[in-house]
C-alpha cells in the first residue's frame, strides 16, 4: 500500500499540465511561489507561461499570447516598490456620467479648483444610482487611491450636503467595459476629502469609474434626491511608457 504522502504525489502526478494551471491559476501569486517548492512536478507547472498569464495578464489591455510572463511580473513589480504614487492626469467627457443637471454642472466641473460641481438630476428614488467615468490620460495606470470631496449647497437653506450613500470603482480599457469593481465602502456627510484605497489588488488601468450608490439629500424647493460632487482626483502610477520587451511587444504603451 501506499503512504499517505505517495499517494497524494500520485494523484497530483495523474493529472494533466494544463488541468493544474488551471487549478494553480486561481491562487495568488504568493501561492503559487509556495507551490514550486512542493515538488518537481508543481516546480514544473509554476513555470508555464499560461499561468503565470493568467496571474498577471490582466494589468494589460492587449496582453499578447506569447512571452515571457514571469519575467513580466518581476519587472512590473520592482516598478511598483520603487515608484512613487503621484496624482495622475485625467479628464472628464461630459458625455461620461450618468445625468447631470444642466449647463455649467458637467462632471469636468469636478476637475476645477473653486466653487464649480457636478449634479445629478434628481430623483425620487433614494437608493437610485449614479456614476462619472475619468479617462487617465495615460493609457495604462495602477491606481491605488482615489479621493472625492462631496457638495455643500452654502446658497441653500440648511446648507445641505449631497452626499451618496456609498461609492465604489470600477477600472477599464475601454469606458464601457469594466474589468475590474472594488467593493462599496460608506461615504462620510461632509464636504471635506475623502480618500478611498484600492489597494486589494494590483490593476491597470485606462478609465476609472466613481460609482456613487443611493443619495442622502433632498433638495429644499423640488424634494427629489440628488448626488452632487465638488470634486474628484486619481492617484496611482502611471505606465504610459513602459515598453513590455520583455513579452516580446517592441512598442511602448504611450501609443496605445
Amino acid at each position: 500500500f501506499f503512504s499517505e504522502g505517495a499517494m497524494n504525489e500520485l494523484s497530483v502526478s495523474a493529472l494533466s499540465p494544463d488541468v493544474l494551471v488551471h487549478i494553480a491559476s486561481f491562487l495568488s501569486v504568493r501561492d503559487v511561489l509556495a507551490l514550486s517548492l512542493v515538488n518537481k512536478a508543481l516546480y514544473r507547472v509554476a513555470q508555464e507561461q499560461q499561468l503565470w498569464r493568467a496571474l498577471v495578464g490582466g494589468w494589460f489591455a492587449e496582453a499578447p499570447a506569447d512571452g515571457d510572463w514571469k519575467a513580466l511580473f518581476r519587472e512590473f513589480s520592482l516598478h511598483l516598490q520603487h515608484a512613487k504614487t503621484k496624482q495622475l492626469a485625467v479628464e472628464a467627457p461630459q458625455e461620461g456620467c450618468s445625468s447631470f443637471d444642466g449647463r455649467g454642472q458637467g462632471p469636468e466641473e469636478t476637475l476645477r479648483i473653486g466653487r464649480e460641481f457636478w449634479s445629478s438630476r434628481g430623483n425620487s428614488d433614494v437608493n437610485s444610482a449614479e456614476w462619472i467615468t475619468y479617462r487617465l490620460l495615460q493609457p495604462i495606470c495602477y491606481v491605488r487611491k482615489v479621493i472625492i470631496r462631496v457638495y455643500r449647497a452654502w446658497y441653500q437653506h440648511g446648507f445641505p450636503i449631497y452626499a451618496p450613500q456609498r461609492v465604489s470603482f470600477s477600472f477599464g480599457y475601454t469606458p464601457d467595459t469594466w474589468h475590474y469593481t472594488t467593493e462599496e465602502f460608506p461615504v462620510e456627510k461632509n464636504d471635506l476629502d475623502q480618500s478611498f484605497f484600492v489597494t486589494d489588488v494590483v490593476r491597470g488601468a485606462g478609465y476609472v469609474r466613481v460609482n456613487m450608490l443611493g443619495r442622502t439629500q433632498r433638495q429644499p424647493g423640488d424634494e427629489l434626491w440628488y448626488t452632487v460632487l465638488a470634486s474628484a482626483a486619481v492617484f496611482g502610477l502611471p505606465f504610459g511608457a513602459f515598453v513590455i520587451l520583455v513579452v516580446g511587444v517592441e512598442r511602448s504603451r504611450a501609443g496605445v
